[in-house]
């Protein structure tokens, strides 16, 4: 089944020509700013050469419909786009902001910040991917439909204060709270916070 997924993804993807041709987009690699952000998160723990960013997508936002539908969900508002991430494949329902940052020393501002922290959320799962093979799709759509809106909650900072004296463990979050986990924690450092209590949970999950 994996296996059939994955050949499926790299049809609909492994062409540009035909993306643009069919869908009205192309891909393209990250950027010089966007990959020094993401390196420090993940390090040299993810193949940055082999992630390719979708743009203006309208197939995230098709699922995220579909989703909700199914989940009897509220319809997502006009203005709130939806990403998901296919194997090395991240796609956006809109335009990101980050690529338009070419200054390396630049201070986000509070926007730019969230925009580049969604990067991160979906560039942990181009990880998981490259980890993990396909199984992490399988992981995280199952977990999606068990919890719903509820599928990113980790505890924020005090459940994983409780986790780590209950020695709790990366595996007992699913693959969509790791991903909300490592994009808070960018946040957090890049907000100057103190991120110490994210740390061994991220460890644990670029280990």
């Amino acid at each position: 089944m994996t296996r059939l997924l994955g050949s499926l993804i790299g049809l609909l993807f492994g062409n540009e020509r035909r993306l643009v041709k069919k869908f009205g987009f192309g891909a393209r690699s990250l950027t010089a700013f966007e990959r020094a952000e993401a390196s420090m998160i993940f390090g040299d723990k993810l193949n940055y050469d082999r992630v390719r960013i979708f743009e203006g997508a309208n197939l995230p936002n098709f699922i995220d419909d579909i989703g909700r539908w199914i989940k009897r969900m509220p319809k997502r508002e006009v203005n709130v786009k939806n990403a998901i991430t296919l194997g090395n494949n991240c796609l956006f329902g809109r335009q990101l902001k980050t690529d338009e940052i070419t200054d390396m020393d630049a201070k986000l501002d509070s926007g730019q910040l969230i925009e580049m922290s969604w990067l991160i959320h979906e560039l942990t799962h181009a990880f998981q991917y490259q980890t993990l093979g396909w199984k992490y799709l399988y992981m995280a759509l199952e977990a999606q439909g068990k919890l719903g809106a509820r599928v990113y909650d980790f505890g924020g900072v005090e459940g994983l204060k409780k986790r780590q004296k209950s020695k709790g463990m990366i595996k007992e979050f699913n693959m969509e709270q790791q991903g909300h986990l490592v994009q808070k924690y960018y946040e957090a450092i890049k907000r100057g916070e103190d991120a110490s209590v994210y740390e061994p949970f991220v460890k644990q999950i670029l280990s």
